[in-house]
C-alpha cells in the first residue's frame, strides 16, 4: 500500500499515471497501520497541497524513526517553513536523529552546523569525518564539503588536490550548481603536486619517542580527542589506534556528544541575578555580626576577670 500509495501520489511517466486522490487514500490505509514511510510520503502529499496535517504526519514518521522524516522536519525548523518556528536547536536535534540513521543529506548538514558553530561548538575534524561519509553514500553537498576538505587541509586532513577534484567532479555530476561553479578553481588546483605531507610516526616505536607535548600536538592536530588520557601511555595508546593503515570503524553517530552553545542571558535576567546575590549577601550580614558579638562580650569578660585577680 505506501509503495503503491507514493508511486500513485508522484506518478512515473509512462508507466503509472498519476492520482493523487487514490495515492493518499492507500498512504492513509498504511499508515494506520504504523507503517513509517507511509507518513513521510503522506506528510508530503499533504504539505503539497497546503495541508497543515501534513506536518502532523512527518512528526509522527519521525517518532517512528523514518530518517527522511526528520530530516524533513528539521529543514522546516531551520527555514521556519509551514508556520513551524525558526528554532536552531531542534533543527540541530532533528539533523543529527537523521544523521544516526545514515542518511546522507543529514550528514552532510551536520556537518555544516558544527564546522560552522550553528548551535554547536566548532569541531573541524568531526565535520570532515561527516562529510567523508555523506560523500561515500552519495550526498551531492557532501562530496563538493569533503573535495573543499582535502582542498584546503580542514580538519587534519591530509591535502590531496587530485582527490578533491574527483570529489567535485562527482558532486557535478549529480546536478550540483555550486559544485559547477567551483569546478574551475579545483581543475587550477590539481595542475600543481600535492604539499609534502606532515612527517607523522608510522608505528608505537616512533611513538613511545615523543614526549607528552609532542604527543598531545600530534593528537590536536589529526583532531583526536585525548581529554581523558592522563598519563603517557594513555596518549600512545590513542595515537597508536590511529596510525596511518590502522581501519578506523565508523560510526554513524558522532563519537562524542556535541557541545551545545550555552543560552544567552538577557539584560532583565542579568539584573535579577545581581539582586538576588545582593540579597543573599545582605541576608548573610547579620548572621555574621551575631556570631561575632558573643565572642568579643566573652573576652571582655575573662579580661575583667584576669585584672580582678590580679588585683
Amino acid at each position: 500500500q505506501c509503495r503503491l500509495g507514493s508511486l500513485l501520489v508522484q506518478g512515473v511517466k509512462g508507466r503509472v499515471e498519476q492520482d493523487s486522490w487514490e495515492g493518499k487514500r492507500l498512504l492513509r490505509l498504511a499508515f494506520e497501520q504504523d507503517e513509517p514511510d507511509s507518513g513521510f510520503f503522506l506528510g508530503q502529499a499533504l504539505l503539497q497541497d497546503g495541508d497543515r496535517d501534513g506536518a502532523t504526519k512527518l512528526l509522527a514518521a519521525c517518532a517512528k524513526g523514518q530518517p527522511r522524516a526528520c530530516f524533513q522536519v528539521a529543514e522546516m525548523y531551520r527555514e521556519g517553513q509551514y508556520q513551524f518556528p525558526k528554532d536552531v536547536a531542534q533543527s540541530l536535534r532533528y539533523t543529527k536523529w537523521a544523521a544516526h540513521q545514515g542518511d546522507a543529506q543529514a550528514l552532510s548538514n551536520l556537518g555544516h552546523m558544527i564546522i560552522n558553530g550553528i548551535g554547536a561548538v566548532r569541531d573541524d575534524a568531526k565535520a570532515v569525518r561527516l562529510f567523508r561519509q555523506a560523500a561515500k553514500l552519495g550526498a551531492a553537498e557532501g562530496m563538493l564539503n569533503y573535495g573543499l576538505a582535502l582542498l584546503r587541509g580542514n580538519g587534519g586532513v591530509k591535502v590531496d588536490y587530485q582527490e578533491a577534484l574527483e570529489w567535485a567532479q562527482k558532486s557535478a555530476a549529480l546536478g550540483h550548481s555550486l559544485a559547477h561553479q567551483q569546478l574551475s578553481m579545483f581543475f587550477n588546483a590539481a595542475k600543481n603536486p600535492n604539499p609534502p605531507a606532515r612527517c607523522v610516526p608510522s608505528s608505537k616505536e616512533e611513538l613511545d619517542r615523543l614526549g607528552v607535548r609532542e604527543l598531545r600536538d600530534l593528537l590536536r592536530t589529526e583532531g583526536i580527542d585525548f581529554s581523558d588520557c592522563v598519563e603517557k601511555s594513555n596518549l600512545v595508546a590513542r595515537a597508536a589506534m590511529h596510525l596511518p593503515g590502522v581501519a578506523e570503524p565508523w560510526d554513524a553517530a558522532p563519537e562524542h556528544t556535541l557541545l551545545l552553545e550555552p543560552p544567552k542571558k538577557t539584560k532583565a535576567e542579568l539584573l535579577r541575578q545581581q539582586q538576588r546575590q545582593e540579597m543573599q549577601s545582605a541576608a548573610a550580614a547579620p548572621t555574621a555580626a551575631a556570631g561575632v558579638a558573643p565572642a568579643s562580650a566573652a573576652a571582655t569578660a575573662s579580661a575583667a576577670a584576669r585584672s580582678t585577680a590580679d588585683a
